[in-house]
This record gives C-alpha cells, structure tokens and sequence, in this order.
C-alpha cells in the first residue's frame, strides 16, 4: 500500500508546484504593470511611452516563459509518474 500512496503525492507535490508557478506569474505581472504605469506617468514623449508599452510587453512574456517552462516540466513529471510507479511494481512482480 506504502508503494501505491508515495506516486500520489509526488503527484499532489507536482500539482502544488503549478499552482506555485501560476501565482508567481500573476504576482510578476501585477508588478511589471504596476511598474509600467508608474513610467507612463514620468513618459515626457511619445516615444517614451512606446518604450514604457515594449519593455511591459517583453517583461510579461519573459515572466510567461520562465513560468510556462517550469509549467510544462512538472505535468510532464506528472504524466510520467503513473507509467513509472506501473513498471516499479512490474518489476517487483517478476522479481516474487
């Protein structure tokens, strides 16, 4: 029983680990757009403006990227570890 409980909660730590991303996303966005109105307000020109408007857009998309990446890294963990805990305990089958 011990063996079939531990997939499980690899499977819930694998799970609390994309919530973790998914909220550090958000709390990266909140603070680049914070960020970004703040340097609207001191923008003189236009072209600061649309220098403010680029540099948003690429710290959102960065953010997503380092989020997404350790997103995709985990569901793929998550995915693998029924396979791999089904092939443990084939193992042990042969092996009694």
């Amino acid at each position: 029983m011990r063996n079939k409980l531990l997939p499980l909660a690899a499977i819930a730590g694998d799970a609390q680990e994309i919530t973790v991303a998914r909220a550090r996303y958000a709390e990266e966005v909140v603070r680049h757009t914070s960020e970004a109105s703040q340097a609207l307000f001191r923008a003189h020109t236009f072209k600061e403006m649309l220098d403010v408007q680029a540099k948003l857009r690429l710290d959102t998309m960065q953010s997503f990227h380092d989020q997404i990446v350790k997103i995709a890294e985990t569901a793929s963990r998550m995915a693998t570890r029924p396979h791999d805990a089904l092939k443990e305990a084939s193992v042990e089958q042969t092996r009694d």
